[in-house]
């Protein structure tokens, strides 16, 4: 079972592999400032999942990652005082991902980065195991983390008050993205990268082998695999009398009406809502097979009330 990556990185100053861009930004003068990821690098598709992860150094701000108002969850942050500010964060896209998000990068004077990665074939749970944390001098080395799933993805966070353009590598681990960023002499330097652990238990993943020596904090973050994550994806083809039912999944407006096809499913329960105005709500359990395409058709009858001559209407 495997989980498709897309990288992006903000803030290089040098093009990376998996589709990263060159971005440059540094907090708001005067307070506490803002910095958009452009997601215009990854290939997302329809339901995949985008993990955040970075932060800024370490001033007088404790607030980090996404804004409340992006829809990100958080997994594990250290806002510690006296270290980097970092974290990580996830998202489940809808039917059109998000071209961007909007992350916190600390006071006026703080260097700030944060990388995103986008991840397909993800079960509806996400998160495989709760993240683990830890602090340090040195190069960052992301703690132990114990995973339930057979196949699940671990990704290792760095963050560091390094400056460090050329951190290395975590033996085993693949998807290097490296960022940094500096503002009035205040640096942050992020990292990450992930490897699928073929059984479920206990992961140490290590410490990046050429990392500058700073304080740091490093985070390991667990993601679940969909039953059938690494097989074609599946998809469902919903068609309604009378047509325009607007399409919702597990509580999410996918922003389509019937009749549409939404593919790229990953295996498992869907639960499907379909509302129409003037019309009773549908609303069934569907189960996406890898592979096929299940066809959802249903006739919505009309509302009807009955009204009585007495005191009261319907």
């Amino acid at each position: 079972m495997r989980i498709l990556l897309t990288i992006l990185t903000l803030l290089c100053l040098t093009a990376v592999a998996f589709g990263g861009i060159a971005a440059t930004g540094t907090a708001s003068s005067g307070g506490t400032g803002q910095q958009t990821i452009d997601f215009s690098g990854m290939s997302l598709t329809a339901y995949c999942v985008v993990v955040v992860t970075g932060g800024h150094s370490e001033r007088t701000d404790s607030i980090v990652g996404p804004l409340a108002s992006e829809g990100y969850t958080a997994i594990v942050v250290d806002s510690s005082s006296g270290l980097p500010r970092s974290g990580a964060w996830y998202k489940r896209m809808g039917t059109v991902p998000d071209a961007d998000v909007t992350c916190y990068s600390g006071a006026a004077s703080d260097g700030c980065a944060y990388c995103a990665i986008g991840l397909t074939g993800v079960d509806s749970t996400v998160i495989d195991a709760a993240g683990t944390k830890t602090t340090g001098y040195g190069a960052p080395n992301p703690p132990s983390i114990t995973t339930v799933t057979d196949s699940a993805w671990v990704i290792a966070v760095g963050a560091s008050t390094n400056y460090d353009a050329t951190p290395g590598n975590i033996s085993g681990y693949t998807n290097d993205v490296t960022n940094k960023g500096s503002e009035f002499g205040n640096t942050f330097t992020v990292a990450m990268a992930t490897k699928e652990v073929a059984s479920a238990g206990a992961e140490n993943p290590g410490a990046w082998d050429a990392w500058a020596d700073g304080t740091f904090g490093a985070l390991s973050v667990a993601i679940r695999p969909g039953v059938y994550a690494g097989a074609s994806p599946g998809a469902i083809d919903i068609t309604t009398t009378p047509v325009g039912a607007a399409v919702w999944f597990d509580g999410v407006d996918t922003d389509s009406v019937a009749p549409t096809v939404i593919g790229g499913l990953a295996a498992g329960d869907v639960v499907v809502k379909l509302t129409l105005t003037g019309y009773r709500t549908f609303t069934d359990t569907v189960t996406v097979i890898a592979g096929d395409t299940i066809v959802v058709n249903e006739t919505l009858p009309k509302n009807t009330y009955t009204t009585s001559s007495g005191p009261g209407v319907w």
